[in-house]
């Protein structure tokens, strides 16, 4: 499994948000490692404060998904 990191990087998206929910979706990471990853990767001026734990639930769902295309 590739870190969180590293996908987060090769990503060609535009904004921090977009590129870490690419790094994420289908990977199966730990909520912990979710969290601590976009809080280090993610610019505060992509989210609004107020909506961080809904991005957060969102994102623990993508990552825990089954990848259709597998």
């Amino acid at each position: 499994m590739r870190s969180i990191e590293a996908r987060f990087k090769k990503s060609k998206n535009t904004t921090t948000i977009t590129k870490f929910y690419d790094a994420v979706i289908y990977q199966k990471f730990s909520n912990d490692r979710i969290q601590r990853y976009f809080n280090q990767l993610v610019d505060k001026d992509d989210y609004s404060i107020s909506d961080k734990r809904a991005i957060l639930q969102d994102l623990y769902r993508v990552t825990n998904k089954d990848n259709p295309n597998k």
